[in-house]
């Protein structure tokens, strides 16, 4: 299973003011047997530490089940933020929304 998770699509932020609806909801997909999520970036232009512990919490929790959470269409800011902490080197970051879902049904064809 996958799903495209149109979270944070207008002008917002990754924040610690967002990290729990953020968590709540990637955790609810797992719970609900997605393993296959991409998250859509467009217009996030800041993330803080405590958007970034979260983004890794839920990488872990999606892995735990053998899952896959990849990135789409981070803003450069985002994409900087991400390569001074290495995080990119984590995340699988893509910018083709229609790659990523390719990949992601691909991967799917290969667990399940």
């Amino acid at each position: 299973m996958w799903t495209v998770s149109p979270l944070w699509t207008s002008k917002a932020e990754l924040c610690w003011a967002k990290r729990a609806l953020h968590y709540g909801n990637v955790a609810e997909l797992v719970g609900k047997g997605q393993r296959k999520i991409l998250l859509n970036f467009v217009d996030v232009n800041y993330i803080d530490s405590s958007g970034l512990g979260n983004l890794v919490s839920s990488l872990v929790r999606v892995r735990m089940y053998d899952g896959e959470l990849k990135l789409l269409n981070l803003t450069k800011r985002v994409h900087d933020v991400m390569q001074v902490t290495k995080l990119n080197t984590v995340f699988q970051i893509m910018d083709d929304e229609a790659v990523a879902v390719k990949s992601l049904r691909q991967s799917a064809g290969k667990t399940g």
